[in-house]
């Protein structure tokens, strides 16, 4: 499954303290000026090429080789796919693209952002070209210099699927790209215990019928407070509590009603392993939790067999952090980790190879996949046609537009003030 396995499970212990003390995203540099792109390559060094020199093809190609044609880049593991399809996917469409087999080093750990902080270098010093992780990490990475802008003019010519990317997955003019249509948290109901479609917005968790039948976070955890935001962006949204969704007021009304609420129907609190048994043996109705956890139980053997669980989208939005590629401020390998990005933003790895032809209709499993690893990785298209060409079979897994469904959380302040926050609510009688 997800590194959110590892990396939610010790939020409190890595994520808060990864973002301790964030401050706003600022703005990116503003692009090049408009004057007329001369010739330029890549430094005999593997630097990068002029600013507003537009690379050619044969360039590209030289900047790769002058690169070493290897790149490197920190990001969760695809549970399991980056070790050998992901490697041998990149390195044919190099060969196919560039006449250059480029090797990728995939990094799933943790522990290389921690190694370069506490070192006190940049990110591409500890040996990082793509720095990949949730949308929260922005905050942190943009403070510390660790990053720069990925669509620079001279990539134009590498960056040939940025087109493809719809706008709101455009992060600060090209500072970052979004990769995931949707990871967020959000509820799956066990429809033989509880009526899916009596479930529209997030207050209707404080409904009788759900005492001791959900399972979710602790308000401690970041998760929890992704959780918080989203039903108070619904309170808010229906005039119950008043105020912006990070204003201080708020966010004490928005926690008592919570604590006074939705809280006396929390069966337990845990983890994905606590919710799955929960939810398989029927002790819990509804569990509240990351979308490729629920798109995991969906597919299990058990639901498979029983058919029991269903997703359901609450009306005002649900709070995404979702998977974010950005270049490494520094880098030796500058075009190189643009052409790693720019795969990871074309059809075949959105869709992990399988989707419908846009000509014929029939879908086809290029890449050899099974549907669990598509549906553990899959996390819906940034790209409009993208999302038509999903294979009948997943479709029952995800939202037709999960843009609209979407609510953009300011992890700069979630990270500032979770532990206020959560002993806030802890306070509260």
């Amino acid at each position: 499954m997800r590194h959110r396995l590892l990396a939610r499970a010790v939020a409190s212990a890595i994520v808060v303290s990864l973002l301790a003390g964030c401050g706003s995203t600022p703005s990116s540099s503003a692009p090049a000026s408009g004057a007329e792109p001369t010739a330029g390559a890549s430094s005999d060094a593997g630097g990068p090429p002029a600013e507003g020199a537009v690379l050619t093809k044969e360039q590209i190609r030289a900047a790769i080789e002058s690169e070493g044609h290897t790149v490197f880049i920190k990001s969760w593991d695809f549970i399991g796919l980056a070790k050998d399809v992901f490697v041998a996917q990149f390195k044919r469409y190099t060969q196919s693209e560039y006449g250059i087999p480029v090797d990728v080093v995939w990094d799933p750990t943790n522990g290389a952002l921690q190694q370069a902080e506490q070192a006190g270098k940049l990110a591409s010093e500890v040996g990082l070209d793509v720095i990949d992780s949730e949308e929260d990490h922005d905050p942190k990475l943009n403070e510390l210099g660790w990053i720069e802008k990925i669509n620079q003019p001279q990539y134009e010519n590498v960056l040939t699927n940025w087109s493809r990317v719809e706008a709101p997955y455009i992060v600060a003019d090209g500072m970052g790209v979004i990769y995931q249509g949707f990871e967020w948290i959000a509820p799956v109901f066990r429809k033989d215990q509880v009526d899916p479609a009596a479930f529209t917005d997030w207050t209707d968790l404080a409904k009788p019928e759900y005492k001791g039948k959900i399972v979710t976070y602790l308000m401690k955890d970041i998760r929890g407070q992704n959780l918080f935001y989203a039903v108070l962006n619904s309170l808010i949204k229906q005039g119950i509590v008043q105020g912006d969704l990070f204003s201080p007021a708020a966010v004490t009304e928005g926690l008592k009603w919570f604590k006074a609420n939705i809280a006396p129907n929390i069966l337990k609190y845990g983890d994905i392993p606590e919710f799955r048994t929960a939810m398989q043996s029927g002790e819990a109705a509804v569990a509240i939790t990351w979308g490729g956890y629920i798109r995991d139980m969906m597919a299990s053997d058990w639901n498979t067999r029983d058919n029991v669980l269903v997703p359901v989208y609450p009306a005002s939005g649900s709070g995404a952090d979702r998977e974010e590629m950005r270049v490494a401020k520094g880098t030796k390998h500058p075009v190189t980790a643009r052409v790693l990005i720019n795969w990871m933003m074309s059809r075949d790895f959105l869709m992990l190879g399988w989707y419908k032809d846009t000509a014929t209709g029939p879908d086809t499993n290029h890449w050899g996949v099974n549907q669990k690893q598509f549906l553990g990785t899959y996390n819906g298209g940034i790209n409009a046609e993208d999302r038509t060409l999903l294979p009948d079979w997943a479709k029952p897994y995800y939202p037709t537009d999960p843009g609209k469904l979407t609510l953009v959380l300011d992890f700069g302040y979630i990270a500032k003030n979770s532990e206020a926050v959560s002993k806030e609510y802890d306070a509260l009688p």
